[in-house]
């Protein structure tokens, strides 16, 4: 068609190195085969105006009128798809929400005409805007109210023309204020003084003076420009450096950045007086950083090489010694000790990752006494695994593996420890070993008591000269797994469906075994409660349980209309919404998914079959689209919104693929050439699907406008990879699979890396992977490992996966199913032998 007043344009918007990045795409092909008569008929007789449409995803020209005298097919549109991720906790950040939380946007024209548009929801459309040169203004709110970011540009609106127009908008530029404290104890520094440098990312280091008084110094600065710091402070007691610090530091405008370090004498890095040798510090540590391979002690002339392990990649790295870089340690590993004289250090690194900086600590003594100070001598690590289910009570085993050299190594011993290098007060060894070349392996004896204030498990080598001076460590995790309290087994007697979070209760489709499958309610105060009896003497079978516009939505039979679409109010109010298969035939909701101000479902009726359709929450549900016109059906799937957009999955006569519906009209994904996509899940802007792309079933990506990319071929060649059960982990996709050589087994793919096995769970057979759930920073999920039957997994990302415990301890599983994080616990659903009931798992 041919547009008059209308400006069509797609705006991604990205943040990348502190700043927005904006991808404009035209999207105007899509929509040119409409009113071309009708504007060869009324185009000298209409006065034109423009129009303006800012939402967060596609909005077309020809949808119908809006509101005034002239038609939307001639009124132009700018959507702005607008992801902000404003990331701030990698590095020590001033106290300020960095999420986005409402945009203020603001347009000026001819004629001083002027609007201003706050939004909250994603979208705003701005009608009769004259045609002519409009500069556009957004500004980027937290839910203070606070403007975090900005941006703006201009834009003309011309009559019979589509015009293009970009934005970019950055966190406002300008001038934040960093303050430090340091203090320590007056007998620890004799002759005390500071040097300390500030260096901006890709900016040369500054000189920073610290004010000094008595025991304390402090800085501060009200006019750095925002961005990302390295910092790094000395104290130097006469001419020697007795402490030092690195951290990565973000500057924000008109906001101050706080560190206050409180010393003690065990932070020094040059002893006073005595020695202490028990240290294992860790300097501000970033969450995402950790250190592999460190000791707390070196013998001197002997060395360590230390990893930094990072959850996430990394572009770079700079490792510093005492505070001063070390040349050319640039890598994530670093060899260090000869060389080093006896003393204590500091070992730090930061690490780059875009636009941030983290940092990570610790301090290590190199020392000359001869009580076992060679790290070749010390256990070289412990692992337990709590298998009592009980508070405060632990079971099962503790293995330490030995020592790499045992040439001066009388035996080993357990202990209780209160700190990471403590051992807890009053508390004799655990356990004693003879030191003979094997692992150690003890095995708490069922309902061990936890003493209180224990929080660790050490592990020490000994000889006749004593006990090594650090020990290996393992922190004791309290796992508690509970049956929950006052449930009848019998409402868990059948599978758990579609379980919804709604009004802070549990919603769940369940049967007591009197009444049949119904809708119930759970809560930890009051315990299971029967929502309604819908259908009297049988079986309703609530599914698709969604919250929408503050009610409950799902699909039941009452007997009466077939398996229809009903409402519950959260009071009393529960009632069918419609027969949209009129009688006693089943329209059959599925996929109940909500974007913007509508539900989406699929359902059935006698005329177009099963096709898509939509609920405004007042009107009658109402057909989108007869998408395979005339009595075959299309039958809807997958339904996600993304986008802003509604992906979902169909069939036609010319076979299954992926489509949307921008609100306006249903379009296919064209790039997409080959059948049958399933499993869609978004991760960053990118839609993700299981695909037949002629090689298998493999996963892919999809990017608007059009970019479907086969990611992975995990069985090479036409062989499915047999996708199942994807779940985004840590910024990862994490599902089933198998390939050439494991069963269905537990997969990650990285993004921008690739696809990788992370366990062979079950050497023998199908672990089959399910149920992945993201509960407190680890991914749980269900597996068979052949020997236990199916029960409870968990991974964290680093160490290999393992079952958190066998509920019921004979041949077969417990097969839970249905996980679900409610009140900070995980709630699923299990059977012990006898019975299914509902359990919680929590770890402390």
């Amino acid at each position: 068609m041919t547009l008059e007043g209308c400006v069509l344009l797609k705006v991604l918007l990205h943040i990348q190195n502190d700043s927005f990045l904006i991808l404009v795409i035209d999207l105007s092909g899509r929509y040119n085969m409409h009113f071309l008569n009708l504007l060869s008929v009324f185009k000298k007789a209409l006065i034109l105006t423009g129009i303006l449409i800012i939402a967060l995803s596609f909005a077309g020209c020809g949808s119908g009128n809006s509101p005034g005298d002239t038609p939307d097919d001639f009124k132009g549109s700018l959507v702005l798809n607008i992801s902000p991720n404003l990331d701030q906790h990698r590095t020590i950040a001033p106290d300020l929400e960095m999420s986005v939380a409402s945009y203020v946007i603001t347009g000026t024209g001819p004629n001083s005409d002027n609007f201003s548009v706050s939004i909250t929801t994603g979208s705003a459309t701005l009608n009769s805007l004259t045609p002519g040169a409009w500069a556009i203004s957004v500004n980027a709110l937290n839910s203070s109210g606070t403007v975090i970011a900005s941006g703006d540009t201009t834009v003309t609106i011309e009559t019979d023309q589509t015009s293009n127009a970009s934005i970019t908008v950055r966190p406002i530029d300008g001038n934040g204020t960093l303050t430090l404290s340091l203090s320590w104890p007056l007998d620890a520094v004799t002759d005390p003084s500071i040097t300390a440098t500030l260096t901006p990312q890709d900016g040369t280091a500054t000189d920073i003076t610290f004010s000094m008084a008595d025991n304390t110094a402090s800085y501060s600065n009200s006019s750095l420009p925002d961005g990302y710091y390295t910092l790094i402070v000395n104290i130097l007691d006469g001419s020697d450096t007795v402490w030092t610090m690195v951290e990565a530091v973000r500057i924000i405008t008109e906001q101050t950045t706080s560190g206050s370090y409180n010393l003690t004498a065990d932070d020094f890095i040059v002893a006073q007086g005595t020695l202490d040798l028990q240290i294992d510090q860790d300097l501000q540590n970033p969450l995402i950083i950790f250190f592999s391979g460190n000791y707390s002690i070196l013998a001197l002339g002997t060395e360590m090489t230390v990893e930094a392990l990072a959850s996430n990649s990394v572009d770079g790295y700079q490792w510093y010694l005492n505070g001063a870089a070390i040349p050319d340690a640039i890598q994530s590993s670093l060899t260090i000790g000869n060389g080093l004289t006896a003393g204590k250090y500091s070992l730090s690194v930061i690490a780059v990752c875009g636009s941030t900086l983290s940092s990570k600590s610790f301090l290590f003594t190199v020392s000359d006494i001869s009580l076992n100070p060679i790290p070749e001598h010390y256990p070289y690590s412990l692992y337990f695994s709590d298998t009592d289910m009980s508070e405060n009570e632990v079971s099962g085993h503790a293995v330490m593996v030995k020592a790499l050299n045992e040439d001066d190594i009388t035996g080993y011993r357990f202990y209780w420890g209160s700190s990471a290098t403590e051992k807890l007060s009053g508390q004799p060894a655990v356990a004693t070993f003879a030191a003979d070349n094997q692992d150690k392996t003890y095995e708490f004896p069922e309902n061990t008591e936890i003493p209180a204030g224990a929080s660790y498990l050490l592990a020490y080598s000994y000889n006749s000269n004593g006990e090594c001076l650090s020990p290996v460590v393992f922190p004791v995790k309290d796992r508690i797994l509970e049956k929950v309290d006052n449930i009848d087994s019998g409402v868990f007697s059948q599978t758990l469906e579609h379980v919804c979070i709604y009004n802070n209760k549990l919603f769940f489709s369940a049967s007591d075994g009197n009444l049949g499958s119904e809708l119930w309610s759970f809560d930890e105060t009051n315990g299971p409660s029967l929502v309604f009896d819908i259908y009297a003497g049988s079986s309703s079978s609530p599914n698709y349980l969604t919250e929408f516009g503050g009610k409950l939505y799902f699909s039941a039979n009452d007997g009466v209309a077939g398996n229809e679409l009903w409402v519950y109010d959260g009071n009393n109010d529960i009632h069918r919404v419609a027969d949209i298969n009129a009688g006693t035939a089943n329209s059959d909701p599925k996929y109940l998914t909500v974007l913007n101000d509508r539900l989406y479902f699929s359902a059935t009726d006698s005329t177009v079959g099963e096709e898509l359709r939509a609920y405004d929450g007042s009107s009658d549900p109402v057909l989108v689209s007869d998408i395979y016109p005339g009595t075959g059906w299309s039958r809807p799937t997958d339904l996600i919104a993304f986008d802003n957009s509604l992906y979902f999955v169909a069939s036609t006569t010319s076979g299954t693929t992926l489509y949307y519906y921008n609100q306006s009209s249903i379009q296919t994904v064209s790039s997409l050439t080959y059948p049958g996509p399933r499993l869609l899940i978004t991760l960053n802007n990118v839609l993700y699907f299981d695909g037949d792309s002629f090689s298998g079933y493999e996963l892919h990506s999809f990017r608007p406008p059009n970019t479907v990319t086969q990611l992975t071929d995990i069985y090479a060649g036409s062989n499915d990879s047999n996708i199942k059960n994807i779940a985004v982990f840590q910024d990862n996709l994490y599902f089933s699979a198998r390939d050439s050589s494991t069963n269905q087994e537990l997969w990650v793919y990285e993004v921008g890396t690739g696809a990788r096995n992370i366990a062979n769970i079950n050497s023998s057979g199908n672990s089959d992977p399910s149920y992945l759930t993201v509960y407190e920073g680890r991914l749980y999920f269900t597996a068979n490992d052949g020997t236990h039957g199916t029960e409870l997994w968990a991974y964290d990302g680093v160490h290999p996966p393992e079952i958190v415990h066998d509920i019921i301890n004979v041949s077969g599983g417990s097969n839970p199913t249905t996980l679900i994080v409610y009140n900070n616990k995980l709630y699923f659903k299990a059977g012990d032998g006898t019975a299914y009931s509902m359990y919680t798992y929590r770890e402390k």
